[in-house]
């Protein structure tokens, strides 16, 4: 029997463009927060839409520990690749931790694997490891993901107020008949109706537009099939088996990650995000001034280094962000040396030291001039905290380099700029800026409706003459209100701190 109502019907036909936005649309952390809240509504609910499927047509292989490793690793720890015309090795690694109990309370005990034999030989006597794996000994914080193996769910079914009592060949099926997908392995933990699973991918580098993708994924698959939520992030810390594991699906045939793009097709899940996002733009003061935009709590949670991980990244998005508003590069300079130095190099919240050198690197591509203003994308995923402005320096944005601006809009503002309180009409002034019509009314809607743009319509007795075009620019910058997340300029600043040899740090 085919699950079709659990969290509402799936989509009849696939959308691609749907599915794009959907996904485009949720890539911050904020609207992973929103999937929490979701996740929090239907899984009281969850047990009422599963136990009607309790129809196992498969039941699962029990393997050994030896051949659950090298499924999920693949023997990926030194692996060679072409870098800078040359063959590079590169490393990757596997943590297994415990904790043990002192005065001062748990203290974490490592064991680093560089090999699938050491992971065989000594994960019996540790507790959690790392499925996916890093490129550092010391550390597996997010930015050390270097590859992404496989999506992993935890089903702590006596302690998450469902009261759902499965054997693993029930819950393999209750996935099967939401996804159409078998999981490769499910294993019972030392916690009695404790469950762990995982689907095999084909291996994704740890790039974070490809953390962003596998979380929003992770994310869905525990609303849709009521798992722990908190255990969805890239770099968790999951049971090592001790007890019996279980085979469902060959691990030679790993799934692609495309394969879990239809669950952004769930319309339930879709409409309830769209809701909560409609209900947190209706919150927000759309007021361009600068005070305003820098004690927005987005900017706030920069200003104090509020972040999970990143911190190359967040410094050059803040540092972008006051060269936008027109900042002089030693105030930010001293801020950054001094404050932000302080804060980036907490103890308590990061592991690894945040360098001067690695600050003035990011101030010195901040403040290059190649780059109008910082993403809102990019606030927003390292806060957590919505930010539906787009802020440009006002003299830059005619060089259209960070932003999103199309070469349409820049040529329309030069114009502006070039021929303040000039009456036109629009056929000369298609004629001027040598555009079809039809763009420069789509572009003059868009901007009118961002605040970029004023339209005045000029009469002389009931002739139309004309309009006269202004921008509603402030003296150093330009705000532009836009709810739309592009992923785009995710990708874009990977590209920024690549190519500037920012990407060493944290």
């Amino acid at each position: 029997m085919k699950l079709n109502i659990h969290l509402g019907l799936k989509s009849a036909c696939i959308v691609k463009n749907k599915r794009s936005s959907a996904f485009f649309a949720e890539n911050g952390v904020l609207y992973m927060s929103l999937l929490q809240l979701i996740h929090q509504e239907h899984l009281p609910r969850i047990k009422d839409y599963q136990t009607s499927v309790f129809e196992p047509q498969k039941q699962g292989i029990q393997v050994q520990d030896a051949h659950f490793y090298q499924a999920l690793f693949r023997n990926n720890f030194n692996v060679k690749k072409p870098y800078k015309n040359t063959d590079t090795v590169f490393y990757n690694f596997v943590h297994l931790v415990k904790f043990k109990p002192t005065k001062d309370g748990d203290k974490e005990v490592k064991f680093v694997c560089d090999s699938l034999e050491k992971v065989i030989q000594n994960a019996g006597y540790y507790e959690y490891f790392t499925t996916n794996q890093v490129n550092s000994p010391k550390y597996r914080m997010k930015e050390n993901l270097s590859s992404l193996n496989g999506f992993v769910l935890d089903f702590d079914l006596r302690k998450d107020g469902t009261d759902r009592d499965y054997t693993p060949d029930e819950l393999a099926y209750i996935i099967f008949n939401e996804l159409d997908l078998y999981p490769h392995f499910i294993w019972e933990t030392k916690t009695e109706g404790n469950y762990q699973c995982a689907f095999l991918i084909k291996q994704l580098s740890g790039l974070s537009k490809y953390v962003l993708l596998f979380e929003s994924i992770a994310k869905r698959l525990s609303i849709v099939l009521g798992s722990d939520f908190a255990a969805t992030v890239a770099n968790k810390l999951f049971r090592i088996p001790k007890k019996n594991i279980y085979e469902y699906e060959s691990s030679s045939n790993e799934y692609d990650i495309d394969d879990f793009k239809k669950l952004f097709e769930y319309e339930a899940i879709n409409a309830r995000l769209e809701e909560l996002q409609h209900n947190q733009q209706q919150n927000q003061v759309i007021n361009f001034t600068e005070q305003q935009l820098l004690h927005s709590p987005a900017i706030k949670a920069l200003e104090n280094c509020e972040i999970n991980d990143l911190r190359n990244h967040a410094c050059f998005t803040l540092a972008l962000f006051y060269y936008s508003l027109g900042r002089e590069k030693e105030e930010v300079e001293d801020f950054f040396l001094n404050t932000w130095y302080e804060l980036a190099n907490d103890k308590s919240k990061f592991l690894k030291r945040f360098t001067k050198s690695e600050i003035r690197s990011c101030l010195k591509s901040a403040f290059s001039g190649r780059y109008a203003g910082a993403s809102k994308e990019w606030i927003e995923s390292l806060t957590g905290h919505p930010f539906n402005f787009s802020v440009y320096r006002s003299t830059y944005i005619s060089q259209n380099v960070y932003m999103k601006k199309t070469e349409l809009r820049t040529r329309l503002i030069d114009w502006i700029r070039d021929n303040p309180d000039t009456v036109i009409s629009q056929k000369n002034l298609t004629e001027c800026l040598d555009i079809k019509k039809s763009s420069l009314d789509l572009n003059i809607s868009e901007m009118k409706k961002e605040g970029i743009l004023n339209v005045e319509v000029v009469f002389q007795g009931k002739k139309r003459l004309g309009s006269i075009y202004s921008l509603n620019e402030q003296s150093k910058f330009t705000v532009a209100y836009e709810n739309k997340f592009d992923s785009s300029n995710l990708e874009k600043l990977d590209e920024i701190m690549l190519n500037d040899k920012l990407i060493k740090t944290s």
